[in-house]
């Protein structure tokens, strides 16, 4: 394998007869220097995962979506202090929005964390407060039916739900701000599940890049302003619908339009498959 060296400002030079340089995009570059110190559990990511992350990220900026982006999880590496970073903003930091994982039970490998199903959460530090435009995404590896919270937040009394429910009994569940679901059905429960809202009046769900619900009347009340829970449902601060399913990929941010939406789901599609872990 040719010898590759990242320079302090991104630079990367590849060692070989046909060696190129190429700039690494400065969010990536924070992203290998957190990874590879204590707080990342000193975990130094392979040339081909800098490229995956690099290429998903260059490709997000010229689609015009990374500014739309609060917090991405690449879940790099193969444990929790190296699965917790958020892309965007890769301090270790409640207000950076780095994952805790709580309730003990995760199982963390080169293809993502995975919750117990009975304890196990992450808190993101996150709440989604705008009612106008907003984005969920979790990418399950994990075929599996039942009530499991894969992304959510909700508060006691009137309902207002943020979540993603990817399958039960062949329904996935999606909400933003909102005290009744939208739903769809679908054969499973693996790929990206994506749950966009670009207006107080418009709600669309995707799964791998496929429109499979939409709403133009939504049921709206207001924010909750719980932190997003990934791996069960956070109400009102209790974790409940606790998940078993396996997740390589999240993210926060505002709405994406349709084409955004379906170019999102492309992008990560590609970034798995570099990594090997596409479903």
């Amino acid at each position: 394998m040719p010898l590759t060296t990242i320079y302090g400002d991104g630079t990367r030079i590849v060692g070989d007869a046909n060696a190129l340089e190429q700039t690494l995009h400065p969010t990536v570059m924070a992203y290998i220097n957190i990874m590879h110190s204590p707080t990342g559990g000193n975990y130094a990511m392979s040339v081909n995962e800098i490229d995956a992350v690099n290429n998903m990220v260059q490709a997000l900026v010229s689609n015009g979506i990374w500014t739309k982006l609060v917090a991405i999880y690449p879940i790099i590496g193969t444990t929790a202090a190296a699965h917790k970073f958020n892309l965007i903003d890769p301090r270790d930091a409640d207000a950076a929005y780095r994952l805790s994982f709580l309730g003990g039970g995760w199982t963390h490998t080169a293809n993502g964390a995975t919750p117990n199903g009975t304890t196990s959460y992450a808190n993101t530090f996150y709440a989604l407060n705008s009612l106008t435009s907003g984005h969920l995404s979790i990418y399950s590896r994990t075929n599996t039916d039942g009530l499991f919270q894969d992304i959510g937040s909700s508060n006691i009394g009137t309902t207002i739900y943020n979540g993603i429910v990817a399958k039960l009994t062949n329904l996935y569940y999606g909400g933003i701000n909102q005290s009744a679901n939208l739903t769809a059905t679908v054969a499973n429960s693996t790929g990206l599940f994506l749950t966009s809202r670009t207006s107080n009046v418009q709600l669309n769900m995707y799964k791998s890049g496929i429109l499979v619900a939409s709403s133009g009347a939504l049921n709206s009340i207001s924010a909750n302003g719980n932190n997003m829970f990934i791996g069960a449902l956070n109400t009102a601060g209790t974790a409940t619908r606790f998940s078993n399913r396996q997740y390589s990929f999240a993210s926060f941010g505002s709405g994406l339009t349709n084409e955004e939406a379906k170019a999102f789901s492309t992008i990560v599609q590609a970034y798995q498959t570099k990594l090997g872990r596409q479903v």
